[in-house]
């Protein structure tokens, strides 16, 4: 083997600038990676479709995406994550016309654009899980079961003409199907989407939230 015979350690202490330089370094990022590690508790991240409440003694403040993005310092505080757009999927049975079908489908639900009114929820309800659970979701199911209860939804509708074209659709999709059109054709979803949609604009959600139904599958059971 050539040269001295000294391996890269050797080499380093032949120049001890570089070596206290490299010492300095590694020092200097074991700190960082212990001051890093000691303040993760305390340090919270908004990311997308977030919105974060800051609740330090019952002062609270709003951080959302993208207004907010990035690491926040909490300190001792607490802190509630919500998502600022989610969906509540639902699967529902129903019965009607003689039928026992299975209605599926979500409903997608918008928090507050305003901070007060953001602040309001989570002074109600204290999470995002909670709302859904006490605000959203019986409502939802209430007022799905109410519809497909009500016959109004299917009844009928335009002229003599169209409701003739939609009478001979129906009988001739009933022949097909043990539920018939009353939950199968597509002209009836939309009928009973729209029935939903129009029940829950009606009823009152927090300030600042919004609902839209969407109705996926009919099953038949």
């Amino acid at each position: 083997m050539s040269g001295t015979g000294k391996g890269f350690f050797g080499s380093l202490l032949d120049t001890p600038a570089e070596f206290v330089g490299l010492l300095v370094g590694l020092v200097a990022a074991a700190i960082a990676v212990v001051v890093g590690a000691a303040c993760y508790p305390f340090v919270t991240s908004v990311g997308s479709n977030e919105i974060v409440i800051e609740d330090c003694g019952g002062d609270l403040t709003v951080w959302r995406h993208p207004r907010d993005e990035g690491l926040h310092w909490d300190g001792l505080c607490r802190t509630r994550t919500y998502p600022a757009g989610s969906f509540v999927s639902f699967k529902e049975p129903a019965q009607g016309a003689g039928a026992d079908v299975t209605l599926r489908g979500s409903l997608a639900v918008k928090l507050p654009a305003d901070d007060d009114a953001m602040r309001a929820l989570h002074r109600t309800y204290g999470s995002h899980a909670a709302f859904i659970d006490a605000a959203v979701r019986p409502v939802l199911l209430e007022e799905l079961r109410a519809a497909a209860a009500d016959p109004a939804w299917h009844e009928p509708k335009g002229n003599i003409v169209e409701r003739k074209l939609k009478g001979a659709l129906e009988y001739g999709i009933k022949r097909v199907s043990p539920t018939g059109a009353i939950w199968t054709s597509q002209e009836a979803k939309r009928a009973l989407t729209e029935d939903v949609r129009r029940r829950l604009a009606a009823r009152t959600f927090p300030p600042g939230v919004t609902v839209r139904f969407e109705l996926g599958f009919v099953t038949e059971r």
